[in-house]
């Protein structure tokens, strides 16, 4: 009875590490090439600018012009731009098991999409723009931060640049305590 349950149980594993090496032979030979990712990326692409296109078409007046005007204009120059840009800065990391699509965009590689057994999944447009809009805050952010930094640096040039004009107007006496006033400061 007991050599029947060992049997069962190697039979179990056997077909088990079976299923396993299979599964890992099945997903090694269809694995997504650079082409797969390519193709499911400028389709993603494209279906997120039409529906940024379709949003302000139901718009009145220049918006829904303009709208009109960006996808004719789309049709001719969108898709080829979109194109040659994915081409340029497509990178894809075959892992055997599966494979990750990159676009680099500034200074780092971002993934952009992920390939097994013959599929390609990218973000869906929701996605997409969740992204694009924090990276436009984030841009803003930084900008904001930016501007203030200058703005410290400047009213501290002017603070300097007042403190020098101060000192010179002061007559030697004056200059004499002021010193002695410093100097007392920072012995405390």
């Amino acid at each position: 009875m007991k050599k029947n349950a060992d049997k069962k149980t190697i039979m179990k594993k056997i077909i088990l590490l079976l299923l396993v090496v299979a599964l890992g032979v099945t997903a090694v030979m269809t694995c997504p090439e650079k082409k797969a990712h390519r193709k499911a990326i400028l389709l993603m692409v494209n279906s997120y600018v039409d529906s940024k296109i379709d949003d302000s078409m139901g718009k009145k007046g220049i918006a829904g012009a303009i709208a009109k005007g960006l996808k004719a204009t789309k049709k001719v120059l969108g898709a080829p731009a979109a194109s040659v840009y994915v081409n340029k800065n497509l990178q894809v990391d075959n892992y055997y098991l599966f494979s990750l699509g990159k676009l680099t965009t500034g200074d780092e590689p971002q993934v952009v999409s992920i390939g097994a057994f013959g599929y390609v999944l990218t973000p869906s447009n929701w996605m997409l723009t969740y992204a694009l809009d924090k990276s436009a805050e984030e841009a803003e952010l930084e900008k904001l931060l930016k501007r203030e930094e200058k703005l410290r640096l400047k009213n501290k040039k002017k603070m300097i640049k007042d403190s020098i004009r101060t000192i010179k107007k002061m007559s030697k006496e004056e200059l004499e305590m002021y010193e002695a006033e410093q100097a007392k400061k920072m012995i405390e």
